[in-house]
């Protein structure tokens, strides 16, 4: 990026619904009707992930083709 170019961003909530056991599911519904161009997996600490490796892998190889960014 140059000086003055500026990333932004929108973070936003979302109330899941579609219940699964896991939350790929929903996570990629959401992008497909929000239109959002990459999905973003911010994986932390093993322990304390939300996301187990099945998710992970869901959302990596998703139905849509979208790019994943993994922070």
């Amino acid at each position: 990026m140059g000086q003055n170019e500026q990333l932004t961003f929108h973070v936003e909530m979302e109330e899941t619904s579609n219940y699964t056991a896991s939350y790929s599911r929903s996570i990629i519904e959401y992008s497909d009707i929000e239109e959002n161009g990459v999905i973003v997996l911010l994986l932390g600490n093993r322990e304390d992930d939300y996301f187990n490796l099945t998710d992970q892998e869901n959302i990596l190889l998703n139905r849509l083709g979208k790019p994943i960014l993994c922070l």
